[in-house]
């Protein structure tokens, strides 16, 4: 049982981690929101330990209060989370920094010193995040960021308080999902395989009996008959396609993350573009490594890209254009335009993928637990949160069964 001090002394208690005895002792320093726990093998263990911390504790001076919100922000990227960041989660960063914090054109939060901060200034930055256009989400990652920089800055003694605390976001209101019905998951398909012909000229580009979006077109078709993530098709080598079997093995991602420096800055090349460097790992979770079963579509698809000769890489699908990867943002741009010229609702790439869940689901009320490995989900929760709309249809359906035509009488 802890020793209760009195007057902001702290306790000490004693705890057991994995079978071994620690001493602990539990403070609350000033401007601080939660206690701050030191443990040790000995009691002088945990003293040092606590002299050491505090004597590390500074008061704000002069020079810590004029730095700029983006000054702190970039030092606290650059130098606290760097470390314990993957290469595009410190692009993703950056890219804050830049587009929401940096070059606002609507409220100029980088220049505002930190002794200047104030919650009333912290809200009309949230105003101007929502004038911009930016969603719910987003802001909440942006003002999460600034937070955690100022949150730092207090942890470390050169802020007395964090101005964010207490400031309220966005609500982040929950979006109706679309999902593609089965005859337009079809008719995706059918256009997406279109071929240039006399009288249906889609791609003056290309010549008469090739495919009217190429690669691009052929790879979208392929997830949207099979579920994979983007990442998990670009990344798709013919090393890991079994058409004997009908499978194919998902043990790759694709991420692309700009090249930047040792101070964060951007790399370009001769003709001014930024030098991106391609990273292809495993999946995040084990669940991300699966075998997929190929419908007979999916097949075709695979035939039909099985007739490019030395593919980069040993790709299934790559750009012909660079002679690499396919492009996210070129999959996003021809996708859109297959919507459009099917006459069904505009989704993204990752749209397609969970359009394939929906509907094999939907009609053939597939188990959330199966949809869940066939679509590399590390917890079937985030299948039955994703589909509810669609198991909640179901479930009203299957009670139709006891329906007969004597019930309304």
């Amino acid at each position: 049982m802890a020793k209760k001090r009195s007057n902001g002394e702290g306790s000490w208690f004693k705890r057991t981690i994995n079978g071994t005895q620690y001493y602990a002792f539990k403070k609350k320093y000033e401007n601080n929101e939660k206690f701050k726990t030191f443990y040790g093998k000995t009691q002088q263990e945990v003293k040092d330990k606590v002299a050491e911390y505090e004597k590390g504790r500074k008061k704000p001076t002069t020079d810590s209060v004029s730095t700029t919100v983006g000054e702190l922000v970039e030092n606290y990227v650059r130098v606290v989370r760097k470390p314990k960041l993957t290469p595009r989660g410190y692009d993703s960063y950056e890219t804050i920094i830049k587009s929401q914090i940096r070059d606002l054109k609507e409220y100029d939060i980088y220049n505002v010193t930190l002794q200047n901060l104030t919650k009333d200034k912290c809200r009309e930055y949230i105003a101007a995040l929502q004038e911009h256009g930016y969603a719910a989400k987003t802001i909440k990652k942006v003002v999460g960021l600034i937070k955690a920089a100022l949150q730092n800055a207090v942890s470390e003694g050169s802020l007395s308080s964090n101005p964010l605390n207490g400031v309220e976001l966005p609500r982040i209101e929950k979006t109706q999902k679309t999902f593609l019905t089965m005859e337009e998951v079809d008719r995706f398909y059918n256009m997406a395989l279109h071929i240039e012909k006399p009288g249906e000229r889609f791609n003056h580009a290309i010549p008469e009996g090739d495919y009217s979006y190429g690669s691009n077109g052929l790879a979208l078709a392929f997830i949207a008959m099979t579920g994979l993530r983007v990442s998990e098709m670009i990344a798709l080598t013919w090393d890991n396609v079994d058409l004997e079997n009908r499978l194919i093995h998902i043990n790759w991602n694709f991420s692309e993350v700009n090249r930047r420096d040792d101070n964060g800055e951007l790399i370009r090349n001769e003709n001014g573009l930024v030098v991106k460097d391609v990273i292809i790992k495993n999946p995040k979770t084990d669940a991300g490594i699966r075998p997929v079963p190929l419908n007979q579509k999916a097949i075709a698809v695979l035939k039909k890209l099985k007739n490019e000769k030395n593919p980069p890489h040993n790709l299934v699908a790559f750009s012909k254009k660079t002679g690499s990867y396919l492009q996210k943002d070129a999959l996003r741009l021809t996708c859109k335009r297959i919507c459009g010229r099917a006459g069904i609702p505009e989704v993204s790439p990752h749209g397609l993928r969970h359009a394939f869940g929906a509907v094999i689901i939907h009609e053939k009320h597939v188990d959330a637990q199966v949809v869940s490995k066939l679509l590399g989900h590390s917890d079937v929760s985030t299948t039955y949160q994703y589909y509810s709309d669609v198991y909640a249809d179901i479930l009203a359906q299957s009670v139709d069964v006891f329906n007969d035509d004597n019930s309304n009488k």
